[in-house]
């Protein structure tokens, strides 16, 4: 039995209000028992829908959605970090949220503009990828993502 569930990440915060769940992005496989020792597994392409120019709490920002499936979810926590990069690979920022089964909200990752450190009146090409982990191992990573961020 397949049971899905949305994660929408949000930086800093893994307690978010909102009210609608939307079904589509993650999807959690329920086991018998005798499997529910075994390590989770991401079992699909990481993938993201992205919205820039997003302001919340007064400040604008990129939200990032994950798309992802992951077997044999049980008890087990799901860490998952987006990191920002520059084209050369250089890292800018990173941010992880623990998720577990059936939460009830929605968690995201917003990052403000601002926690990128971008010089304004510019325009800023980075790069991120959504990496999924638990007890301590990288499960998957998504592709890199390329972002034009328009700060003038």
């Amino acid at each position: 039995m397949k049971l899905l569930c949305v994660f929408l990440l949000f930086c800093h915060t893994v307690a978010i209000a909102q009210k609608n769940v939307d079904n589509r992005f993650l999807t959690t496989s329920v086991r018998p028992n005798t499997e529910s020792l075994s390590m989770p597994a991401v079992t699909k392409t990481i993938s993201a829908k992205i919205i820039y120019d997003v302001v919340e709490d007064n400040e604008k920002g990129i939200k990032i959605w994950p798309k992802l499936q992951i077997d044999n979810l049980g008890n087990s926590k799901i860490i998952l970090t987006t990191s920002f990069y520059l084209p050369s690979g250089t890292p800018k920022y990173s941010t992880s949220l623990t998720i577990i089964a059936n939460p009830a909200t929605d968690p995201y990752f917003f990052i403000p503009y601002t926690k990128l450190n971008l010089a304004a009146n510019k325009v800023h090409k980075l790069k991120f990828d959504i990496t999924a982990y638990a007890n301590g191992k990288a499960l998957k990573s998504s592709v890199f993502y390329n972002s034009i961020i328009n700060l003038l």
